[in-house]
Formats: structure tokens, C-alpha cells, sequence
């Protein structure tokens, strides 16, 4: 059991102004099983592309910087489908 803690790495985001929903895509550790378990061994879990949406409620639109500073507290993550993927 590893204990660094490790943290989504933003990919991409896009910013509906007139709704506040700010839609993000990041890389997420332990995302995706990457080998299933056997008699002898747990299962493996690797990083994969997820996404989520926020409302932002600040007064200037987000920027990456802003986004990233958001990622570390955030959990609510879906992983996205192999053709979802950007």
C-alpha cells in the first residue's frame, strides 16, 4: 500500500458562463482496473481520464491555474469510456 497521496491532473476544461457549470477532465489515479483479480492476487487499479462538473461561483471566469487549485479537494470524479477519451 503506497502512502503518497497523489492528485488529478487537469486536462481540460470548458466554462458555460450564462449556467456556471464548469466542466472539467482531468487524469485520475486509481480511475480504471488495469488487471482484474486471481486466486493469488488483488485486483490492480492505474490512472484514466475522468470528468466532472462544478458550479463556479467567483466573480472572473476560471483559469487553469484556478481549476487546478480546485482538483486537489475534489472527489466526485466519472470515468470516462475508452471513446470518450480525448
Amino acid at each position: 500500500m503506497s502512502l503518497i497521496q497523489t492528485y488529478p491532473q487537469l486536462h481540460s476544461y470548458d466554462y458555460d458562463s450564462s449556467s456556471g457549470y464548469l466542466n472539467i477532465i482531468a487524469i485520475v489515479d486509481d480511475a480504471v482496473m488495469t488487471l482484474p483479480a486471481t486466486r493469488e492476487d488483488p485486483e490492480e487499479w492505474g490512472p484514466g481520464y475522468c470528468r466532472s462538473s462544478v458550479i463556479w461561483d467567483e466573480a472572473e471566469p476560471p483559469t487553469w491555474e484556478a481549476v487546478e487549485g480546485i482538483l486537489d479537494d475534489h472527489h466526485d470524479w466519472i470515468t470516462l469510456s475508452p471513446d470518450e477519451c480525448p
